[in-house]
């Protein structure tokens, strides 16, 4: 049961909630998700509303049974509208029951508001209920009030409450009885491979990949980039992504003199994502706030060294075996680091690759959810 995800409209929306479906589908699990998509009625014109008009769906995607209700929720973002679509989630269970069965386990992602409504499902259902929790809005402040109210339920009645990072389990520990385990994100690593031919340097690309909002610091990236490297024609920055930030951006790259050196790409599919991370040397991650940083696992998968801040998630993920870790918000800091990548760290490639397939492969992470669920079977 994920808050969110991939839709036809926005096929990497919640696609780290796929991977862990496909991981867990991998380790020999029967695996189902029900997802009630919600869409904006900013988006509304007639031929969306004849694609998405409450209907229910029941497919096989990647072998997985998934049932989808393709609605709208112009209540989204309140509390009526977490309460609507968890009435709607708990009638995709009650389908879902119908079509394949009564499942062992509900597995929940974010406690808000899968939690919540996993709460109400696993009843429905009669089973137990986990949830991982993969929101940085735990990192970022104290929930109070509703919110907090619901997401103790969603913790306080699950048999076991995961997160995707050591920082985001400190933080959610203070919302539960018990201390949160640890099981990151996963990477496909039949997908972010090496690329098919020698990564050349001349010139040498910088990448980062996020959406462009404040909090994946894309500024100060910026910033930092233009410090060291304005005017070098050998060198380039490449920004995959969209969303608020862009045209500020893309303004400011030009006020800061090096707009002949940073691209943006604009969204990328998953395939474009892994086709510039072939392109490039190494891959910057400059956000304030991380829980995990999907994007570092997939870089370190195609062999790039990785600089990232330490922003929560990413202290997990990156030592000095594959990359650098600064401060958020330290313009100078970056700079260096991203003169240190380029000068040579003595990174291998294969070891890089190694790394990110041994610690978040499919196989690896699913093996750690199969665990999990069979254990909490045998206690229950």
């Amino acid at each position: 049961m994920p808050s969110f995800y991939p839709t036809r409209e926005r096929p990497t929306l919640g696609r780290f909630f796929r991977d862990q479906a496909e991981a867990v589908h991998g380790s020999g699990l029967r695996v189902g998700v029900i997802s009630a998509e919600v869409r904006s009625l900013r988006t509304l014109t007639p031929a969306a509303l004849r694609e998405s008009h409450f209907q229910v769906e029941v497919s096989y995607e990647g072998g997985i049974p998934t049932i989808r209700l393709r609605g709208w929720n112009p209540l989204a973002q309140t509390s009526l509208g977490a309460l609507v679509w968890g009435v709607e989630m708990n009638r995709l269970a009650r389908r879902y029951v119908k079509e394949f069965g009564r499942p062992d386990i509900v597995h929940a992602h974010n406690a808000l508001w899968a939690g919540v409504a996993a709460r109400d499902v696993a009843r429905t259902v009669r089973c137990p209920y986990v949830v991982t929790e993969h929101s940085s809005e735990f990192l970022v402040r104290d929930l109070r009030g509703f919110r907090r109210a619901a997401a103790v339920r969603a913790f306080s009645d699950a048999a076991r409450v995961v997160c995707v990072s050591s920082a985001l389990a400190q933080r959610v520990n203070g919302y539960v009885d018990r201390a949160p385990a640890v099981v990151p994100n996963t990477v496909d690593a039949d997908v972010f491979v090496p690329p098919p031919g020698a990564r050349g340097d001349d010139p040498y690309v910088f990448l980062s990949v996020g959406n462009l909002t404040p909090n994946k610091g894309h500024d100060v990236l910026l910033q930092a980039f233009a410090r060291q490297y304005s005017g070098s024609r050998g060198v380039r920055l490449v920004i995959g992504g969209d969303g608020p930030e862009a045209s500020l951006l893309r303004a400011r790259a030009i006020e800061l003199g090096i707009a002949q050196q940073v691209e943006f790409l604009g969204p990328l599919s998953r395939d474009q994502v892994r086709d510039a991370m072939w392109r490039a040397n190494a891959f910057v991650l400059a956000s304030f706030n991380e829980t995990f940083g999907v994007v570092l696992i997939e870089a370190l998968a195609t062999g790039l060294p990785v600089i990232s801040t330490r922003c929560g998630g990413p202290e997990d993920i990156v030592n000095p075996e594959v990359g650098i870790l600064v401060e958020p918000g330290d313009e100078i800091g970056l700079a260096k680091a991203m003169v240190a990548v380029r000068e040579g760290l003595g990174l291998d490639p294969q070891r890089l690759r190694t790394y990110a397939a041994t610690r978040y492969g499919y196989n690896v992470v699913g093996g750690i959810l199969r665990d999990l669920y069979l254990q909490l079977l045998r206690t229950s």
